[in-house]
């Protein structure tokens, strides 16, 4: 889904995208030319914000009938506080209530990540196959160090110039010093290196 803005079809920048997509390299922040560029068959739509304003809302208040704290953080994707999940009914039920409603809403590719972190619990929303997962407890790091850089906060251009350097994982780039990060990346750089470490 790329922004509009009044701007030309080549200006125009990706604020939501696809599993698929992302597969592909195509990463939010990226101008729709650069992602038509290394992805010939991407098909683009124009962000409507009324209709995801409408969307978020009406996810967000099934949601908080049955979890105690919810927050939308960015165009499909909430936060749910799973702190005792005993009380949920384990992990299971956990993640298959919030599929249940999710599911009546119309959302049937509604995927559950449960992790420490709020960044390993969404990245774990984006492994195929799986409607939900749960990453160990303490376990962050390591579940998140062999996913792809593109699943960090990092520009489209940040990411083509790692690869370039052949950083691709998040584990080759939390092994990148702090040093280096700051001085080419700047402070998304260090944001993206803290939730590399597993911050």
């Amino acid at each position: 889904i790329a922004s509009t803005d009044g701007k030309k079809t080549l200006n125009q920048k990706i604020i939501a995208c696809s599993h698929q997509a992302s597969t592909n390299h195509v990463v939010n922040g990226m101008r729709l030319s650069e992602a038509r560029a290394i992805c010939s068959d991407l098909i683009y739509r124009a962000y409507d914000t009324k209709l995801f304003e409408e969307a978020q809302t009406e996810i967000a208040r099934a949601l908080i009938n049955i979890f105690p704290r919810v927050s939308a953080v960015e165009p499909g994707v909430f936060l749910l506080d799973a702190s005792g999940l005993s009380h949920f009914g384990g992990e299971s039920r956990f993640a298959s209530n919030a599929l249940k409603i999710l599911s009546k809403l119309g959302f049937v590719d509604g995927r559950v990540g449960i992790a420490d972190s709020a960044f390993a619990a969404t990245v774990a929303t984006k492994l195929k196959g799986r409607r939900w997962h749960m990453v160990p407890a303490k376990g962050d790091k390591r579940f998140i160090s062999p996913m792809p850089i593109s699943y960090l906060p990092l520009s489209g251009e940040s990411v083509e110039i790692l690869h370039e350097l052949g950083v691709k994982t998040i584990g080759e780039f939390a092994g990148l010093s702090l040093s280096s990060v700051s001085d080419r990346f700047k402070d998304e750089g260090r944001q993206a290196h803290e939730l590399a470490l597993g911050l």
